[in-house]
């Protein structure tokens, strides 16, 4: 129950967050005499017309995250350090009545849907406005790969290399494919970017149920 209604905590608090700075671009653009865009517009939070693309982005990230999920918990030096300490392993120990909700919870709202909120809405969209989409879709996705750094810093202080690498590393790769499909491919919409993120982390949770920590 605890990860299902901080899931929404999460996410509701997430959302004004992204309301109040739509305020303030509000603001900032009427006293300027611009054009102001939607704030449904601003902040991605709307369907692209393809929905069925949002469905094989969900799919090919549960085959994506369930591959990455493994690969760093049984190639990477210290990453089953890393693993005993995750949410994922928290979730995957909860009993059957509570684990695939909180499971839904954790991939689709805590992690998708308010990261994708921020990265991809609030940052990557304003980035793009400002720099151009090449070097704003980049430079959205070396913060989100910054984030993870610090992720693995924090939880694996003797973390290697390659930890580092594959922590942050694949994290930034996704973050700028992120905002390549949100921008390219969903018509500024941050739902393709969400599925790929919740589809990831969802299956992340399913690799410590198939292969608990030992």
């Amino acid at each position: 129950m605890e990860f299902i209604v901080q899931g929404f905590q999460q996410a509701g608090v997430g959302l004004v967050f992204a309301v109040l700075m739509y305020v303030g671009h509000v603001i900032l653009v009427s006293l300027r005499g611009r054009k102001r865009e939607s704030w449904t517009e601003w902040l991605g939070l709307f369907a692209p017309r393809d929905l069925a693309l949002a469905l094989r982005y969900l799919g090919a990230f549960l085959v994506i995250g369930a591959v990455f999920g493994f690969a760093m918990r049984w190639l990477v030096p210290g990453g089953e350090a890393m693993a005993a300490q995750s949410p994922q392993h928290r979730i995957a120990s909860l009993p059957w009545l509570w684990l695939f909700p909180a499971a839904i919870a954790y991939g689709f709202l805590t992690t998708g849907f308010t990261e994708e909120l921020l990265f991809r809405g609030l940052i990557g969209k304003r980035f793009i406005a400002w720099f151009g989409y090449r070097s704003g879709n980049i430079a959205q996705a070396v913060v989100f790969a910054a984030l993870h750094v610090l992720i693995v810093w924090v939880g694996v202080p003797d973390a290697g290399p390659i930890l580092y690498i594959l922590g942050a590393g694949a994290p930034g790769l996704l973050g700028y494919y992120a905002g390549y499909a949100m921008h390219e491919r969903g018509e500024g919409s941050i739902l393709y970017p969400w599925m790929m993120h919740a589809g990831a982390n969802f299956a992340t949770v399913m690799v410590y149920v198939v292969a608990p920590v030992a």
